[in-house]
């Protein structure tokens, strides 16, 4: 099969969808799904798998690191070390650190503080509100990951220390249900916040990320008003993934197709496939409204 894709000043997320295209291409990809898919003759290419697309997101990152990091990890508290010496000398040169294994003590936190080429920073689970502000002191950071950690009395506002920030993982995260402060993140590209305790009040947030590229809120509470604020703040968004999203009904499509440069949306599971015909309703439906984009149902 021959691909033709002409892009006139291509970005980085346009080589990506690109690179993405071709990928599929060389493993194999269902037919029928991708006929279905197709609205046009020009969309011929495989939706991505929304994991692999976060993943590869970023051009700074170590190869294979984000992807590595969107899994879930699974080391119990009660199997975690204090990180030793060979490590703390290794992190003096490090450009990327998971700390998932050991224990948040002052030592670990020291030679973190001490890595000056430190850019990518994985936080366990069993971080906790308290440990943020620290967290924040390591200004260099260009990727973080916070997943499944309790943040449910964090002040957030904390997070506008990380200036260069473009990259970050809050997948799981527990989340403040009573004040949540907006932060503002100059440099950030994907915003994954795909958590069970992320609301419409979560969203604001939204607005001060000029250059955010890629969104994820699946498994999230929000609804109908979460998708017009989502919208507004940020028109420009390329990437996103609603999936499992109850609070989404067909009241979305309207305001999701104002969404002019949007290249994939991830849907399924929401009160939009219930209302009507199910989940090959709702795709049609939006793939209509989106016709510069690929539309697909899938977690």
């Amino acid at each position: 099969m021959l691909v033709c894709l002409q892009i006139n000043s291509p970005s980085k997320f346009d080589k990506l969808a690109f690179a993405l295209v071709m990928l599929s291409l060389v493993l194999g990809c269902d037919e029928k799904k991708r006929e279905r898919l197709r609205e046009d003759a020009k969309f011929d290419k495989a939706m991505p798998n929304w994991t692999t697309l976060l993943g590869v997101s970023s051009d700074n990152a170590p190869n294979g690191l984000l992807l590595k990091w969107l899994r879930p990890h699974k080391v119990p508290e009660s199997d975690l070390v204090q990180i030793d010496q060979a490590a703390i000398e290794n992190l003096k040169t490090a450009v990327s650190f998971d700390c998932t294994s050991y224990l948040l003590d002052d030592t670990l936190k020291q030679a973190l503080q001490e890595a000056p080429e430190l850019r990518w920073l994985r936080i366990g689970r069993h971080a906790t509100s308290d440990d943020l502000p620290w967290i924040c002191e390591l200004t260099n950071l260009q990727g973080l990951s916070l997943s499944k950690a309790d943040m449910s009395s964090a002040d957030f506002s904390l997070f506008q220390n990380l200036k260069d920030l473009e990259w970050l993982n809050m997948r799981g995260i527990k989340l403040p249900q009573t004040e949540f402060r907006p932060f503002k993140l100059p440099q950030l590209e994907v915003w994954v916040l795909s958590s069970q305790s992320a609301t419409n009040k979560h969203l604001p947030a939204l607005g001060q990320f000029p250059k955010l590229q890629v969104f994820s809120v699946k498994h999230s509470q929000v609804d109908d008003d979460g998708i017009r604020q989502l919208v507004r703040a940020n028109p420009e968004l390329r990437y996103l993934h609603i999936y499992n999203v109850q609070g989404i009904t067909s009241k979305s499509v309207p305001e999701l197709a104002k969404l002019k440069r949007l290249q994939y949306l991830h849907v399924g599971t929401t009160r939009l496939e219930q209302e009507q015909l199910g989940k090959e309703w709702a795709v049609s439906v939006l793939q209509k409204q989106l016709p510069n984009c690929l539309v697909a149902e899938g977690s």
